[in-house]
C-alpha cells in the first residue's frame, strides 16, 4: 500500500508543480517514469526496513543497524536490491531530458540572456595567448530572481601543434538540474562572444544512480556473514518406561 501511496503522491505534487501531461506526450511519459520509480525505489526501502523490524526485535539494535546485518546474511539478494534501486534512480535522471531547454545570444559586457529560472549577464571576455595555445574566455555571473548565486567560465582554446580547438565547458550542477555554458565563438573579429546555454534537470540523478549501482554490485559480490550459532546443553535422554508391572 505505501509504495502505491509514495508513486501516487508523487504524480500529483509533479503536477502541482508545474507538470502538464495531458499538453505534451513527452511530459506524459517523464511524469509516469518518474511515479513508476517512486514505486520501485519504496518498494525496495519497505524490503529492507521489514526486515530490519524483524532482527530489530531479536537484537534490540537500532534500525540502521538492523538492516546493515540483514543485508550481510544474504548479500546476494539484498545487493539485487540496491542494484534495482540504482536503476530507478538513474531512470528517474533520464526522464528529466524531456524538460532540457537550451538558448543561444551574443554576451558582451552587461548584456543579459534567460534560460530556465536563471538570468545570465555577461561581466566581461577577455582573449590570452601562450606557447601551447590561444584562448577566448568569457566571465559570465548567474542570477536566479534578484541573487546572483555563481561566477562561471567558458572558454575556447586553440591548440597551436595540431591546429584543434577545444571547448571548456562551465557547469554549475545540482541535485535538480544543470546548468552548462558553452563559448560558441564570435560573429564579428571584434565583437562579443556568443554563449550557449543549456540546462538539463536531474542529471545528478544519473550519476548518483551509478554510484549507487557500483555499491550494490560490490556488496552482492560480498560473501554472506556466518550465521551465528547458540550453543545449548544437551539434555539427558529420558529415562526408559518403567515396565507395567514392576
Amino acid at each position: 500500500m505505501w509504495p502505491v501511496v509514495a508513486a501516487v503522491a508523487t504524480a500529483v505534487l509533479l503536477i502541482a508543480f508545474g507538470m502538464r501531461p495531458w499538453q505534451d506526450m513527452s511530459v506524459f511519459y517523464s511524469l509516469m517514469a518518474i511515479s513508476l520509480s517512486v514505486l520501485v525505489m519504496a518498494t525496495v526501502a519497505s524490503e529492507f526496513i521489514r526486515g530490519g523490524r524483524v532482527i530489530r526485535e531479536k537484537t534490540g539494535h537500532s534500525l540502521l543497524a538492523s538492516m546493515v546485518q540483514l543485508t550481510r546474511r544474504n548479500t546476494r539478494r539484498y545487493g539485487g536490491y540496491i542494484v534495482h534501486f540504482a536503476v530507478v534512480v538513474m531512470i528517474i535522471g533520464i526522464a528529466g531530458s524531456a524538460f532540457n531547454q537550451q538558448n543561444e545570444a551574443p554576451l558582451g559586457v552587461g548584456d543579459r540572456m534567460s534560460i530556465g529560472p536563471y538570468t545570465l549577464v555577461g561581466r566581461s571576455y577577455t582573449q590570452d595567448d601562450n606557447p601551447n595555445y590561444s584562448s577566448e574566455s568569457a566571465i559570465v555571473d548567474v542570477y536566479k530572481g534578484k541573487d546572483k548565486i555563481d561566477t562561471m567560465y567558458p572558454e575556447r582554446r586553440m591548440f597551436k601543434a595540431s591546429s584543434q580547438t577545444a571547448t571548456i565547458v562551465a557547469n554549475r550542477s545540482t541535485l535538480k538540474e544543470d546548468l552548462y555554458l558553452v563559448y560558441a565563438g564570435r560573429n564579428e573579429e571584434n565583437g562579443p562572444p556568443i554563449i550557449r546555454a543549456h540546462l538539463n534537470p536531474l542529471v545528478m540523478w544519473l550519476w548518483l544512480g551509478v554510484y549507487i549501482l557500483i555499491f550494490g554490485t560490490l556488496v552482492a559480490l560480498v560473501p554472506n556473514a556466518a550465521a551465528v550459532t547458540l550453543r545449548q546443553p544437551v539434555r539427558a535422554p529420558a529415562a526408559a518406561a518403567v515396565e507395567a508391572g514392576d
